[in-house]
C-alpha cells in the first residue's frame, strides 16, 4: 500500500471513530426524546377520548346520569291472571259430560291484543277442545277479557289437567305470571254420572212465594195480578218444542218492574254442584220481557249468583252454574222473575231447574236433604221429605 493511500485512510479513520465517540456520548439523550414524544402522544390520546366525557359532567346539585333508577321495563305481551269464572281446580264432573271453562285474564304489557290473538292449547289433557281459540275482540292495556274452552270430560275416573298459553298475531307463546312463563289450566275431577241432588219444580210448593211484599199461594191463580207461580209436568218455550219436563212458570206482579220469588228450604252444598236450567218466555207470549234471577240465602244474608235476560226471540237459554263457592253451606236457594220495565204478557219458564252432582245416587236418597222450614202449601207435608206434592196443571201452549 502507498503512503499516498494511508494518508487517505487515516483520515477516514479518525473521523468514524470521532462520530462513533459522539454518538456514544449524546445516545441517552435520543432515548429520552423518543420516550417523551411517545408520552406527549399518549396524552393527547387520552385527552381527545375523555373530552366527551369532560363535556358532559353532571352539575354537583342534579346525580350523574349513570346514577339514576333504571325503570322497568314492561314487556308488550304480557298477562295476569284474575280468576277461574266457572270450574275452579278441582271441580267435580262426571265422565263424557260438556263444559265450558272460562278464564278471566287481563292485558298487563303495552301491546293491544287484537282478534289475531288466541288461546293455545300446549300440553296435558286437551278433553276434546279446539287447537286454537281465537279471542274475537280487541284486548286494550289494563283491559280484562274472558277466554272460554268447550271441554268434555274424559270416560274414565280420575284428575285431569290441561295447560294453555296465549298466543300473538306473530305466533309467538306467552302465559301469565311477572315472566309471561306460566300457562293457564282447567283441572278437574271425573267420578261417574251425575244426578239430579234436587228438583225444584217438583218441589215448588215447599218454598216460600211472594211478590216482594205479600205472600203467594201455590199453586197460584193463573193471570192474578199479583203474580203466580204454576208448577208444570211439561213445557212449551218460545220455541215453540214441548218438552216432556218439570218446569216453573211465573209471571210477576202487574207493575211496572213487579216481581215474584219464591224461597226454597235449606239445601247443603257439596263441592262440584252445578245449578242447570234451561230458561225462556212462555210459547205464545210475544211481548214477554224478563229478567231471571238466582240468589241464596246463608246466615241471614241474601247474595246473588246470577241473572239472565229474556225476550221473545224464538230462542231459549240454558244455565250451568258452578256452585263450588258455596261447598259446606247451607243454603236457601231463591228462583225469581221480574217484569223488565211494563208488565205485559212476562210469562217466565224455569225449565227443570235442579242441582246436578257428581257420582252415583244414593239408593236410599229419595230426594235432597233440606230442613224441615214451614212453607205456604196447599197440601200440609207430614214430613221433610218433600214426598207429598200438590197437583200439578199441564201447559197448555197458547196457538
Amino acid at each position: 500500500m502507498t503512503l499516498k493511500k494511508l494518508g487517505l485512510i487515516f483520515p477516514l479513520l479518525f473521523t468514524l471513530a470521532l462520530q462513533l465517540a459522539c454518538n456514544a456520548l449524546t445516545q441517552p439523550q435520543s432515548q429520552n426524546t423518543f420516550a417523551t414524544l411517545n408520552a406527549l402522544y399518549t396524552v393527547s390520546a387520552l385527552t381527545q377520548t375523555a373530552a366527551p366525557v369532560t363535556q358532559v359532567t353532571a352539575s354537583p346539585t342534579e346525580p350523574p346520569a349513570s346514577a339514576a333508577p333504571s325503570l322497568p321495563v314492561k314487556r308488550c305481551d304480557a298477562a295476569a291472571f284474575i280468576a277461574d269464572v266457572s270450574y275452579p281446580d278441582g271441580s267435580v264432573i262426571p265422565q263424557g259430560k260438556k263444559f265450558v271453562k272460562t278464564w278471566r285474564i287481563q292485558n298487563t304489557g303495552t301491546c293491544a291484543w287484537n282478534s289475531s290473538y288466541a288461546l293455545i292449547f300446549s300440553g296435558g289433557e286437551r278433553m276434546g277442545a279446539p287447537a286454537e281459540i281465537h279471542f274475537g275482540r280487541t284486548v286494550y292495556p289494563n283491559e280484562q277479557i274472558d277466554l272460554q274452552a268447550e271441554l268434555v270430560a274424559p270416560n274414565a275416573s280420575g284428575e285431569f289437567r290441561g295447560y294453555w298459553m296465549l298466543q300473538n298475531e306473530n305466533g309467538a307463546l306467552f302465559g301469565v305470571g311477572a315472566d309471561g312463563a306460566v300457562p293457564l289450566w282447567a283441572d278437574i275431577v271425573t267420578r261417574g254420572e251425575n244426578y239430579a241432588a234436587y228438583e225444584f219444580a217438583p218441589n215448588a210448593c215447599q218454598a216460600d212465594w211472594s211478590n216482594a211484599g205479600k205472600g203467594l199461594p201455590c199453586p197460584g191463580d193463573e193471570g192474578s195480578a199479583k203474580g203466580f207461580v204454576i208448577p208444570l209436568t211439561a213445557a212449551t218455550l218460545e220455541d215453540g218444542v214441548k218438552q216432556k219436563l218439570a218446569a216453573l212458570w211465573l209471571a210477576p206482579q202487574d207493575k211496572r218492574n213487579g216481581i215474584i220469588s219464591g224461597m226454597y228450604p235449606s239445601f247443603t252444598v257439596l263441592a262440584g254442584d252445578h245449578f242447570q236450567s234451561e230458561i225462556g218466555c212462555k210459547f205464545g207470549a210475544h211481548k214477554c220481557d224478563v229478567i231471571f234471577h238466582l240468589d241464596y240465602k246463608s246466615g241471614g244474608e241474601i247474595k246473588a249468583l246470577g241473572s239472565w235476560r229474556e225476550v221473545y226471540e224464538g230462542q231459549s237459554y240454558s244455565i250451568d252454574l258452578d256452585l263450588s263457592a258455596l261447598a259446606g253451606k247451607n243454603a236457601r236457594f231463591i228462583l225469581s222473575i221480574s217484569a223488565n220495565g211494563g208488565m205485559n204478557q212476562d210469562d217466565g219458564i224455569w225449565l227443570r231447574p235442579r242441582i246436578e252432582r257428581a257420582g252415583e245416587k244414593p239408593a236410599d236418597t229419595k230426594t235432597p236433604t233440606a230442613s224441615a222450614t214451614p212453607t205456604l202449601t196447599s197440601t200440609p207435608s207430614a214430613t221433610s221429605t218433600f214426598t207429598a206434592e200438590p197437583p200439578t196443571p199441564t201447559e197448555t201452549p197458547t196457538p
